[in-house]
């Protein structure tokens, strides 16, 4: 929970399990509201674990990220007096980029990819920062798309090979994710001559930063994805990780219609581009219901507000927070 990466590329294999995101610090330690949370769940999680197919929690990241020792005292949490405890198995790379392919590249016990497969689209976003991947976060776990971590001036060597063998599985259609400040040219140059993709393959999806490359994002979720119409949405603080990357669960999770985007925020600022979008919106009967991620230090009440406002500018009735 003290940095992003790990958790950026979490969202897919959450998705594709149906599983929430917990967060756990740098320094080992289990935090009391994920000890609490562990220990109102675990009666299910345990009910889940058999001898025959042990519950299974999926650590992402290397020891320096996520110690051991703050993985254990979860697990012994959930698996207090089970007869048939829950496993936990590690997912990690030797830095950010080949973690986030390990993720995209990770199989059962029969074989199968878990996250990847040819009907799938697949992201690339800046290993350097969080927002653009953030944005993506709602869909990624919907659609449990896999998303790959690159340098900004090359495509970087662990996404290139994932994405070779993602390629050879049928897979035809790349996103990038971000202006090309954080996703260079050269990037695409390389999806196209290194991995070998038409360049017809390859659409970014970005804006003059990361609140209008989260508009751009919503609005490519929205005419990519059915289970996201743009009624129902999420403001994020857009300066910070943490929250918006726990709630990716809970943004994405739902069929048709009833998944929620989510729109980048200041602390203490509705950003024009995210004004703009809402006020758009609100001239086709929506939002209908916009919730806010984290406590008011994150996203303050003159944010929401100011949501509110844009997304009645038209129709003044189409908006529930």
């Amino acid at each position: 929970g003290d940095n992003y990466p790990d958790a950026l590329a979490a969202s897919s294999l959450a998705g594709a399990l149906t599983a929430p995101i917990m967060m756990l610090p740098a320094d080992g330690s289990l935090p009391a509201k994920v000890r609490d949370w562990a220990i109102s769940r675990r009666v299910f999680i345990q009910a889940a674990s058999t001898s025959s197919a042990a519950f299974t929690v999926y650590a992402v990241g290397g020891t320096s990220a996520l110690p051991q020792a703050g993985v254990d005292a979860f697990m012994a949490v959930l698996n207090d007096g089970d007869a048939t405890p829950a496993t936990s198995t590690r997912i990690s790379g030797a830095n950010r980029y080949a973690t986030a392919a390990a993720v995209a590249g990770l199989k059962n016990a029969a074989g199968s990819y878990i996250v990847m497969d040819a009907a799938d689209t697949m992201f690339i976003a800046s290993g350097n920062g969080f927002a653009d991947a953030l944005a993506a976060s709602p869909h990624l776990f919907n659609a449990s798309d896999p998303v790959l971590l690159t340098e900004s001036g090359s495509l970087n060597a662990d996404a290139k090979a994932i994405m070779k063998t993602w390629k050879t599985l049928g897979g035809t259609a790349v996103v990038i994710l971000g202006g090309t400040a954080a996703v260079s040219d050269q990037v695409i140059g390389d999806i196209i001559d290194g991995v070998g993709f038409a360049g017809s393959a390859v659409t970014r999806v970005g804006g003059a930063d990361r609140y209008a490359t989260s508009v751009a994002v919503n609005t490519w979720i929205v005419a990519n994805n059915g289970n996201f119409n743009g009624k129902l949405q999420t403001l994020v603080n857009g300066q910070t990780f943490a929250d918006g990357l726990a709630a990716a669960p809970f943004m994405g999770h739902g069929s048709t219609n009833a998944a929620y985007g989510a729109f980048l925020v200041e602390s203490n600022a509705l950003p024009a581009a995210v004004s703009t979008k809402l006020g758009a919106l609100s001239a086709t009967g929506g939002p209908t219901h916009i919730y806010t991620v984290g406590g008011t230090a994150a996203v303050s009440a003159d944010v929401v507000t100011a949501s509110v406002t844009a997304a009645k500018a038209i129709d003044g009735t189409a908006i529930a927070t």
